[in-house]
């Protein structure tokens, strides 16, 4: 470095007095040897004209052939710092390359997130549409509930709807695994774009660092590297370009992934929305199988109410006719002697009644005949005895209604 020192200070110095001298002495050498004499003469011409003419032409020699050795040292240094210079050069080219390929993945991130979103839409829109049909399904199912009519109908429709929302739900359940299926295929490319990125880093701290041993090599060698640094100062401001470019590279990716994370929890709302009207379906499968248990009941019940009331209808018509059988019985007890034309008729009458109630003449006759033979005070105790059993029988049958429509009024309510 002291050498190199005193080299610049030799090129300040203007006179030029021993140029021939040098030119004899060296006439073999090459340009930069001549203009490295010349200096050397001045020099030394400084030092003579300080000092006197004291100093003779063999220590100018000297001087010359140690500066020219200095020379031949240096060449060897200079030519590493310009291939180091072509090197840093083609690493700065391939930089810019993978910049560009950097931005084309961005670019195609973009159009792929563009394409989630229109997807998110359609997903909503469908998602609106199903709660409209749910809404639907809730007025049918109270519309089934305040009606009775048509139960049997209904309760197909219903089942038919069913099926189709179940087939809808697999459906989007498919639309939601190939939607995860995106996702991780997009969250692999992100990860695989965060490596290139790192490497990048990598590269460019590494170009930082032969920079720093490039600037320290300039700073040794200033006046023969001026170029270079020109070079290298440009080469600073391209690669500071292209840290702000990969910064926002870093500012998108980041929102990229916030709207991966964004898709991620609608997806999970939507989980929780199908499970809530799988919930739905199988509340409204039960309210089906019990309407079908109540109509069942109720068709059972009216079975009931029908056999009471033909009872109820057999009944009165068997105390009318024995009844009726014991009036005649008294009336013909009075008038047997003198009205036979009489009893012609109320025979008659009997065998009317008779077949209303299902027993025959003989056994209305012959239930006259032995009647006739008995007193009055046995006919009236059958008569009391057979309208104390009916009246038991009429009172448990009204018992029996009265719980029937008790149990009805309580299904209603429930």
């Amino acid at each position: 470095m002291s050498k190199i020192k005193g080299k610049k200070k030799s090129f300040a110095s203007p006179d030029f007095p021993l140029k021939k001298e040098a030119k004899n002495s060296k006439g073999t050498n090459d340009v930069k040897t001549k203009k490295n004499n010349n200096i050397s003469c001045n020099d030394s011409h400084g030092q003579l004209s300080k000092h006197g003419s004291a100093v003779g032409g063999d220590n100018i020699i000297d001087k010359i052939n140690e500066l020219n050795l200095i020379l031949i040292q240096n060449k060897d240094e200079i030519y590493h710092l310009r291939q180091e210079k072509e090197t840093f050069n083609s690493q700065i080219s391939n930089f810019v390359n993978k910049c560009k390929e950097l931005q084309c993945l961005c670019t195609e991130k973009e159009n792929e997130i563009i394409q989630l979103k229109e997807d998110e839409k359609k997903l909503v829109q469908q998602l609106n549409e199903h709660k409209r049909e749910k809404v639907k399904l809730h007025e049918d199912i109270k519309h089934l509930l305040n009606t009775d009519k048509d139960k049997n109908v209904h309760i197909y429709n219903m089942g038919e709807q069913i099926t189709k929302l179940k087939n809808d739900l697999i459906e989007k359940c498919n639309e939601i695994v190939s939607l995860n299926d995106r996702i991780k295929h997009l969250d692999e490319k992100i990860i695989i774009l965060q490596n290139e990125n790192v490497k990048s880093k990598i590269d460019v701290s590494n170009n930082a660092k032969r920079q720093d041993m490039i600037n320290e090599h300039i700073n040794e060698k200033e006046s023969k590297i001026i170029s270079l640094e020109v070079k290298v100062k440009k080469l600073n401001k391209v690669i500071k370009e292209k840290t702000d470019e990969n910064e926002n590279c870093k500012k998108k990716i980041s929102q990229q992934n916030n709207k991966i994370t964004q898709l991620s929890e609608k997806i999970q709302h939507l989980e929780i929305g199908k499970q809530a009207d799988m919930e739905k379906i199988k509340k409204f499968a039960d309210n089906i199988k019990i309407l079908k248990k109540k109509n069942n009941k109720r068709e059972e019940r009216n079975r009931e109410s029908k056999m009471v009331e033909e009872r109820k209808d057999n009944e009165d018509v068997l105390f009318n006719s024995q009844f009726y059988n014991l009036n005649r019985k008294k009336d013909n007890k009075g008038k047997h002697k003198g009205c036979t034309p009489t009893n012609n008729g109320k025979n008659s009458l009997k065998q009317r009644a008779l077949a209303g109630s299902g027993i025959s003449s003989s056994d209305s006759d012959d239930s006259d005949e032995s009647d006739g033979s008995g007193s009055n005070s046995s006919g009236d105790r059958k008569i009391i005895t057979f309208s104390s059993k009916y009246s038991a029988k009429r009172n448990e049958q009204k018992d029996v209604i009265s719980k029937m429509n008790t149990k009805q009024s309580s299904g209603k309510q429930k």
